[in-house]
């Protein structure tokens, strides 16, 4: 399967970074199965200064969720809105999950 990250940086190999702000999921590297939604991310960067932006593209071996912890949303749900919230809203939040997956929140 085919992933994309966007970024102001080229990542050749992802690391988890501690976040500066609260994150839908939590802290850890955020993926998308959507090219366009990566590039979006980057053009939104431009907007506070950044001049240069990448689209890392990487392939993900769906094999490996067997001996990992995966938390998976297929839909937007009230236990997917009580997961966002618990991450956007008390930073102190932790979960034990090596993969969450799920939708993105649209706060419009």
């Amino acid at each position: 399967m085919r992933l994309y990250h966007g970024s102001i940086e080229i990542v050749e190999t992802p690391e988890i970074r501690i976040p500066n702000r609260t994150l839908d999921y939590g802290s850890g590297f955020y993926l998308t199965t959507s090219r366009e939604q990566a590039e979006n991310w980057v053009r939104r960067k431009f907007k506070g200064g950044i001049e240069r932006g990448w689209v890392n593209v990487y392939e993900y071996d769906l094999d490996i969720e067997n001996r990992l912890s995966v938390l998976f949303f297929d839909k937007p749900d009230e236990c997917w809105l009580d997961f966002v919230m618990a991450n956007r809203m008390n930073k102190d939040f932790q979960h034990n999950y090596d993969i969450v997956k799920g939708p993105v929140a649209n706060d419009r």
